[in-house]
C-alpha cells in the first residue's frame, strides 16, 4: 500500500509540474501577444495621425 501511495504522490507531483509549465508558457504567450497588439495599435495610431490631415484636403 505504501508503494502505491508513493506512486500516486509521484504522479500528482508530475502532474503539478506539467500544469505549472503549461501555465508559465501560456503566460509568456499572453504577454507576447499583448506586446504585439500594443505595437500594432501604436503603428495604427501613427498611421492615422499621419494621414488624418489628408482626409479633409480636397485636391
Amino acid at each position: 500500500m505504501l508503494a502505491f501511495m508513493k506512486s500516486i504522490q509521484g504522479d500528482i507531483w508530475r502532474g503539478t509540474r506539467a500544469i505549472e509549465a503549461f501555465l508559465t508558457a501560456q503566460e509568456a504567450d499572453d504577454e507576447e501577444s499583448l506586446n504585439r497588439d500594443g505595437k500594432n495599435c501604436e503603428e495604427n495610431e501613427s498611421n492615422i495621425m499621419k494621414n488624418f490631415p489628408k482626409t479633409f484636403i480636397k485636391d
